[in-house]
């Protein structure tokens, strides 16, 4: 397709602006729960939750999505709902309130991105350096949103840097509103070339088990991985003041970004290999509860993870239903993980890195002993 990376570059602008917008209330709503009156085990269920809320639904969404072809619907339609639940909890007088919208935040999530990945996917050729393009892309504007409501926060407080979240919740869907247009325009006008818009290949048995083996892969990995409500509120516990905390964060986001693209062309060369880096930097970023640096690693396993387990997933399914199992499998792993970390936090950070050494070691393990179903 003559347009394919201008679509791809719209999608992550569209993302770019959402992510702004979520990603400032993911890097404050640690402190912002405990501001609030509430616990670390708030904290840590409101990430694990959402996450399963975000990831679980998207089993549903993308098989309703293929079963129905309402790919852009659901897209539309999770964005809307999502985005806007950002700036609504600049509103909130409590932390049940604020708990209680970033889970609408994730369930919007859960609504778009399963139908967003295949019409990604639809215009793609290699899927590396296609979900990594929008992956680096997407990340600036998880650059850019910490470090903005950092200094809204520093001068105006937490509710001030949500309220004005509005802004770029606005952009975004204005700029789907025209990726949309020209998306269609694209696929009308190459409906007819095979090569283009490939068809989705039959789940043959010998897929289905290519499929439960990856999903495993995935599951195993995102469980020995700590969320950064967690993380933030360590921080903040140990005293890391209000403003770094977000800028930690906005590091992260800029490490995701710029390992993306590189990643994504290894992984169209040398796929095994990339997926393996995924357990070894999600081990990585559990020492960022013993020193803020490596917070480098947790940043680099989000690059990896966000693109490179889609990519995989895509060279042996590519249904909006795949994608959303693939979710599904993370978010629950993420619930359990949040769990169990935040309920051995008070026996000692070495605790959590040795969960996740154990977990992270297993995820390496399947893929290593599964190898010949990969190539």
């Amino acid at each position: 397709m003559k347009r394919a990376n201008t679509i791809i570059i719209l999608f992550g602008l569209v993302s770019l602006f959402a992510d702004i917008t979520y990603e400032s209330a993911r890097s404050i709503l640690g402190p912002y729960i405990g501001i609030l009156g509430g616990s670390i085990a708030l904290a840590g269920i409101a990430g694990g939750l959402g996450e399963m809320i975000a990831y679980s639904l998207r089993t549903i969404t993308g098989y309703i999505a293929d079963k129905f072809k309402s790919y852009w619907f659901f897209t539309i339609l999770g964005y809307i709902i999502g985005l806007f639940s950002i700036p609504i909890m600049g509103f909130c007088q409590s932390a049940t309130q604020v708990f209680i919208l970033s889970q609408t935040e994730r369930l919007g999530k859960a609504l778009r991105n399963p139908s967003r990945d295949y019409l990604i996917s639809t215009v793609s050729t290699k899927y590396g350096r296609s979900f990594a393009l929008h992956e680096a892309i997407d990340q600036i504007g998880a650059v850019i949103g910490p470090i903005l409501v950092a200094i809204i926060v520093s001068y105006a407080g937490y509710s001030a840097a949500l309220k004005l979240m509005i802004i770029p919740t606005t952009i975004s869907i204005l700029l789907l509103i025209a990726t949309k247009k020209i998306y269609s325009d694209e696929m009308k006008k190459f409906s007819d070339d095979k090569t283009i818009v490939p068809k989705t290949q039959s789940e043959n048995q010998n897929n289905k088990d290519k499929l439960k083996t990856y999903i495993t892969f995935a599951f195993l990995t995102n469980l020995g991985f700590i969320n950064f409500q967690i993380i933030s509120f360590h921080f903040k516990s140990s005293g890391l003041s209000d403003f770094w905390i977000p800028i930690a964060y906005a590091i992260a986001m800029l490490v995701d970004s710029i390992t993306a693209i590189p990643f994504g062309i290894l992984f169209d060369r040398k796929p095994i290999l990339t997926l393996s880096f995924i357990p070894i930097f999600g081990f990585a970023s559990s020492f960022s509860l013993l020193n803020p640096v490596s917070i480098i690693f947790w940043g680099a396993y989000m690059g990896l993870s966000e693109s490179i387990l889609k990519s995989g997933l895509a060279k042996i399914s590519r249904k909006a239903t795949s994608f959303g199992i693939l979710h599904f499998s993370s978010g629950i792993s993420s619930l359990i993980s949040s769990v169990i970390f935040s309920k051995i936090y008070d026996f000692g950070i070495n605790w959590i890195i040795l969960f996740s050494l154990i977990t992270q070691a297993l995820s390496l393990f399947v893929l290593i002993k599964n190898l010949e179903r990969f190539k």
